[in-house]
């Protein structure tokens, strides 16, 4: 998958892996490296449904000289005997617009930077979007996911004007009822805690702290550290 410091330009791809006779794996030389979906974001998440199978998702960005749309989630199904070049994705148009802003890639493709993660019962879908450039802001998207019809919809977006920085991280708490963002590159950087059972209205701006939000880690800015990707772990 593409990165933003790249401009995108790798896009989407598989490759496939043999580990029958390998331990580590051998790389099928017929089937490496074959593209997908081009422009998408730095975002990539999946999820086991209830047959064994798995979806993957990634979202497209808009590029004005692909003619790319933006808001396009591609959720392609993946099983043990077909190759996802073999499937035809399943497309769903909704919540904000992706697209380049300012400019040089330091701004131009901000946008496409943030996690993107499933609720570990694959019911949700959550996104962390930076925005430069001209823009003030930047956001959190949540979405329904069907895992049996790779479905995404009811969109809710949850504002983050300055001094909270970027979005970046984010991830579900292990009972689905919490959604925890991590802010870098600006401001304070913090960790912040969503309740998904009283969630925020949509639009709502996370730095007024509105109902069901709270900040859980506030470091100064004049401490170097940033908080970054942010990942589920087992308890052992």
């Amino acid at each position: 998958m593409s990165a933003a410091e790249d401009s995108l330009k790798r896009g989407l791809r598989y490759s496939v892996v043999d580990f029958s006779s390998n331990p580590l794996g051998v790389v099928d030389a017929s089937y490496m490296n074959q593209l997908l979906q081009m422009p998408v974001a730095e975002k990539l998440t999946a999820i086991q449904d209830a047959n064994g199978s798995y979806w993957v998702i990634a979202h497209d960005f808009k590029d004005t000289t692909l003619s790319t749309i933006g808001h396009r989630f591609f959720a392609y199904h993946i099983t043990s005997n077909v190759l996802p070049i073999l499937n035809t994705p399943v497309i769903s148009k909704v919540g904000s617009v992706y697209e380049q802003v300012g400019s040089g890639n330091a701004n131009k493709y901000t946008m496409a930077q943030g996690q993107m993660k499933l609720s570990p019962d694959g019911k949700r879908l959550a996104v962390a979007v930076s925005s430069g450039g001209n823009r003030n802001y930047s956001f959190v998207e949540l979405f329904d996911f069907d895992s049996s019809t790779g479905l995404i919809s009811n969109p809710l977006r949850f504002n983050a004007p300055t001094p909270l920085g970027t979005p970046y991280g984010i991830e579900f708490s292990p009972n689905n009822n919490f959604l925890y963002i991590s802010y870098n590159f600006a401001g304070e950087q913090q960790i912040q805690q969503i309740d998904l059972i009283n969630p925020p209205m949509n639009g709502a701006a996370l730095n007024t702290l509105p109902m069901g939000v709270k900040n859980l880690i506030i470091n100064p800015s004049s401490i170097n550290y940033s908080v970054g990707a942010l990942q589920l772990a087992p308890m052992e």
